[in-house]
């Protein structure tokens, strides 16, 4: 879904566009801590994710909700063992993308909006200086939204001040890209940072 880009704003999608996907030794670990059967953990996992994502419930409480789920009993030891390998099956970052991000900013402005739950955002929030080039960060568990609903796209180009035509979204799923499009903004379906930076570059010419 490439675009022409004339944007006033790039908005930027975080896991799987700047951080790279659930790592599979995380998830082997979440797995493995779990004790259940691998498709029921991940359909709990998943299922009770968006409360969890929007602010709305701890990270002890998202397990706990799990665990109900699984008709299994994580006690508290066993669900800080699961926050702790959700937040490092999460921390990879593809430092190219950031050194990308950093040419972009001399130019652009710049804005994140990310479907993050509190423990994981506060970790990304203590360690990467990089989220500074950001001008609005829109951490879903902060403004009780997550995409793909439309008041995330809302509440962004309202923190930006500017029309959301204005705005280029870029995002790894498309189901965000077509909510951002109906939200009025424009869309770019990121497939690979060789690809974006190309987009980026063609239209400097």
């Amino acid at each position: 879904m490439a675009v022409q880009d004339s944007s006033d704003v790039l908005i930027f999608d975080l896991f799987g566009v700047i951080a790279k996907d659930q790592s599979q030794e995380g998830r082997d670990a979440l797995l493995a801590t779990g004790g259940v059967p691998e498709e029921d953990f991940w359909a709990a996992y998943w299922n009770q994710r968006p409360p969890y994502d929007r602010g709305e419930v701890t990270g002890t409480q998202y397990w706990t909700a799990v665990s109900g789920q699984l008709a299994a009993s994580f006690d508290p030891n066993r669900i800080g063992q699961l926050i702790d390998h959700d937040i490092a099956s999460w921390s990879v970052v593809d430092d190219q993308m950031i050194a990308l991000l950093e040419d972009l900013s001399r130019t652009r402005r710049l804005a994140l909006l990310s479907n993050i739950p509190r423990e994981i955002g506060e970790y990304f929030l203590r360690r990467h200086r990089w989220l500074d080039l950001f001008e609005v960060r829109g951490l879903s568990y902060q403004i009780g939204y997550a995409k793909p609903e439309r008041e995330t796209f809302a509440w962004c180009v309202r923190e930006l001040g500017i029309e959301p035509h204005r705005a280029l979204f870029i995002d790894d799923r498309e189901e965000n890209i077509r909510a951002a499009q109906q939200a009025g903004l424009r869309g770019h379906l990121f497939a690979s940072r060789e690809a974006l930076s190309q987009m980026f570059e063609a239209n400097r010419t």
